[in-house]
């Protein structure tokens, strides 16, 4: 009688799960997303090896899409990072967060993507912007937070493995693309959380001055922060 409860609870969880991805399925195709993004999707609703296997699953499907800007690979080498973050396998989540930080970073400095860009010059072309942008600058500016993103957990990866001059300069990149960000939520969750981090690293190697510059900077931030939360 045990073993037929377990069993049936096995089988309702796993009928459940189907429905679950065939629901997320329904709403993204409705939408228009590609194929990658609802692997993508599907995939960040699940734990453990499954979620690794959709991973990679979205990642060939993304590698096929040829978006100019590499997007989709890039965000599925991402989320690939994240994993392997949770999981605690710190040397394959530095691989796939430097393979997205290095497409992240070739797709910021892309100059039909830039911020004077107003047609593809190969074509005469009107630019077509990715559908969470209006425009050339608000992209640009969303490129921007995802590289420096990236970069900080690069730099957590790298800390993780007690490789701290590594991590040190990926910090640094990625305060500085935030330091002239001009979004201003962007600024007061990202910037203050990876200053702390890059502190810490600071702290590592013994560079006192450096982290107190920086906490007192992430102190600052977080400080107005919750005043306008008031």
């Amino acid at each position: 009688m045990t073993n037929s409860r377990y069993s049936n609870r096995t089988l309702l969880s796993f009928s459940l799960l189907q429905a679950l991805l065939m629901l997320t399925t329904t709403v993204a195709l409705a939408n228009d997303l590609p194929l990658w993004k609802i692997i993508e999707d599907q995939a960040l609703e699940l734990t453990g090896g499954p979620r690794e296997h959709k991973l990679n699953e979205a990642l060939t499907e993304a590698k096929q899409f040829n978006q100019p800007d590499g997007y989709p690979q890039s965000e599925c080498l991402f989320e690939l990072g994240v994993y392997f973050t949770d999981i605690g396998k710190t040397a394959q989540a530095e691989k796939y967060f430097f393979e997205a930080a290095d497409l992240k970073n070739a797709a910021l400095h892309n100059s039909i993507f830039g911020l004077e860009a107003k047609e593809d010059k190969s074509t005469h072309s009107p630019i077509v912007f990715l559908p969470a942008y209006g425009d050339a600058k608000a992209e640009h500016q969303g490129k921007v937070h995802d590289l420096a993103n990236c970069l900080s957990w690069l730099g957590r990866a790298y800390t993780a493995e007690k490789k701290y001059e590594e991590a040190e300069d990926v910090f640094k990149k990625a305060l500085a693309l935030l330091d002239t960000s001009q979004d201003p939520d962007h600024e007061s969750i990202l910037l203050p959380e990876t200053l702390l981090r890059a502190a810490k690293v600071q702290r590592l190697l013994n560079h006192l001055n450096e982290a107190k510059k920086m906490e007192e900077k992430a102190c600052f931030i977080l400080h107005n922060r919750h005043a306008l939360d008031r």
